[in-house]
């Protein structure tokens, strides 16, 4: 159907465009209806531009999508098309944000001040070798404002606010805890022009058997195929490893191959001590694969797949983690991962283990 980024019309898109709609807090399509007309002149004049240039039939079938149908019925066919005009070249102009993203976040392992980290406000502040930047810098962790503009966490899917939640936990207050984030390269607005959306979702996860997981005497792991909310990928691996005095903690989720190139796997490692039942540090990134990384990442388990991908890196916490901050952690960086959720809410069991993994 026309949302599948591969039905999408090959249109180039101006960087300009790029910029513009990726420096803002507001969905694409969000700014597309209710903020195009204060987009300057020369944005604005292209956008239109775009809109022009969907092919007739595109717009057609977008328009016989049942979605669609269902919101746009009593409209006149005028307002249809112009509609389908509107949906599809924001889904082209997000698809090239997403794009643009995970390019310069790939590329910022070149790049000892990769952007947003030249801006002016942030000059002035260490990052750390992962391109990280602690959390104290901010006066208002939630907001990420400084020196009159606000910034904002790299999004962990092409969803624009699939960090949202993540953020308002990092943002909570943790005496004696450190931590530190990647911001999104694309994402800087003035603060007087900053708009935000607020959502309500309850993202979280219950201990699990602790008592378990502190006496692991050997490799616990193991995999879930997509459940209904788990977007665009092939199979989620976890791994709890008991290592001398620590137990390791790690979970990926793979993507299909055809969205590899989009969107990174989310990757995250932690290190729980079980002699104080808390963990001592937590982490999560992105992998990057290639075409072909990712076809021998289909094929084994993450606990044999080692360093594999590009890593990026989006937050870092260290220090006295309880069971019940990680387990907000690790549910807000997985969100819309349903396996994820009812394994932390105890729901679920490791599946089966079987041997080819």
């Amino acid at each position: 159907m026309s949302q599948s980024g591969a039905c999408l019309p090959q249109i180039s898109i101006p960087p300009e465009v790029i910029a513009d709609f990726g420096s803002s807090l507001i969905h694409v399509e969000w700014q597309l209806n209710h903020f195009l007309d204060e987009k300057p002149a020369s944005i604005k004049d292209k956008v239109q531009a775009l809109i022009s240039s969907i092919p007739s039939e595109m717009v057609r079938e977008h328009a016989r999508d049942r979605a669609f149908r269902f919101l746009h019925q009593e409209a006149p066919d005028s307002e249809q098309d112009a509609e389908a005009r509107r949906e599809i070249t924001g889904r082209l102009i997000a698809q090239a944000v997403n794009r643009e993203r995970a390019n310069l976040l790939q590329q910022a392992n070149l790049d000892s001040r990769p952007p947003p980290y030249n801006h002016p406000s942030l000059a002035d502040l260490p990052i750390t070798d992962d391109h990280l930047i602690q959390l104290l810098h901010f006066a208002s962790p939630r907001l990420l404002e400084r020196g009159g503009f606000a910034f904002e966490l790299a999004p962990t899917l092409p969803a624009f606010n699939s960090s949202y939640w993540l953020m308002k936990n990092l943002a909570l207050d943790h005496p004696g805890l450190s931590k530190a984030i990647r911001l999104d390269p694309l994402c800087v607005q003035p603060l007087d022009a900053a708009r935000r959306t607020e959502y309500k979702m309850w993202v979280y996860g219950v201990p699990l058997d602790w008592g378990e997981i502190s006496t692991l005497k050997q490799e616990q792991h193991g995999r879930w195929m997509p459940g209904p909310l788990s977007t665009q990928s092939a199979f989620t691996d976890v791994v709890w490893s008991p290592r001398s005095s620590e137990v390791h903690f790690v979970c990926e989720e793979v993507p299909t191959a055809d969205q590899a190139e989009e969107r990174g796997a989310r990757y995250l490692h932690s290190i729980f001590i079980p002699d104080s039942g808390h963990f001592i540090h937590t982490d999560g990134a992105l992998r990057y694969y290639s075409p072909e990384a990712i076809a021998a990442r289909l094929q084994t388990h993450v606990r044999k797949a080692g360093k594999a991908g590009r890593r990026v890196k989006i937050f870092l916490a260290e220090g006295d983690i309880s069971t019940e901050v990680w387990s907000a952690l690790v549910s807000s960086f997985f969100v819309w991962n349903s396996d994820v959720m009812q394994y932390l809410a105890g729901e679920s069991a490791f599946p089966p283990q079987p041997d080819k993994f």
